[in-house]
């Protein structure tokens, strides 16, 4: 798993914090976040479509159809976080057994890790590292015009409460 933070200015900080912990991460840092991930998501789609087939399998494209952008969030520590990798819920049958269905989200590491029968085939951690880059340039530019915007409705918001 590759995760980042970014460490910013001052005067960021200070704006976030103003407008408190839920207007800040839901109305700010989230989109952000979503925004900024998305050439990961694409890269790791297109990544997990060009996989070298096993000998023995059918290939049915649900791993690739399976990435998605999903939202994390751990209300012990208060923390909220974004991934990039396969959805849970999604499921496609199996072409090799009658009956019996596919679901990428437990597969997914198995292919991007190996086994010990089965060399690894990354496909997700190649796409966060190509596109980190990206990814930090996105989140700056987005949180730095979403950031002013929401500081301005909070203020005529409290302005025409007075």
């Amino acid at each position: 798993m590759t995760s980042f933070s970014i460490k910013g200015d001052r005067e960021t900080a200070k704006a976030l914090d103003a407008l408190g912990k839920k207007a800040s991460v839901n109305r700010v840092l989230r989109p952000s976040v979503r925004a900024a991930l998305v050439p990961v998501n694409k890269a790791a789609k297109k990544a997990a479509k060009n996989l070298p087939k096993l000998k023995d399998s059918r290939s049915t494209g649900a791993l690739s159809r399976s990435i998605g952008i999903r939202p994390a969030y751990t209300k012990k520590d208060g923390i909220f976080s974004q991934t990039v990798g396969s959805r849970g819920g999604f499921g496609v049958p199996d072409p090799v057994v009658k009956g019996r269905t596919r679901i990428p989200i437990f597969y997914a590491l198995l292919v991007e890790k190996g086994t010990r029968t089965m060399e690894p085939r990354p496909y997700l951690g190649p796409a966060m590292t190509r596109n980190l880059g990206i990814v930090a340039s996105t989140l700056r530019s987005r949180i730095a015009t979403e950031l002013p915007k929401e500081v301005a409705k909070q203020a005529a918001k409290a302005g025409s409460k007075k």
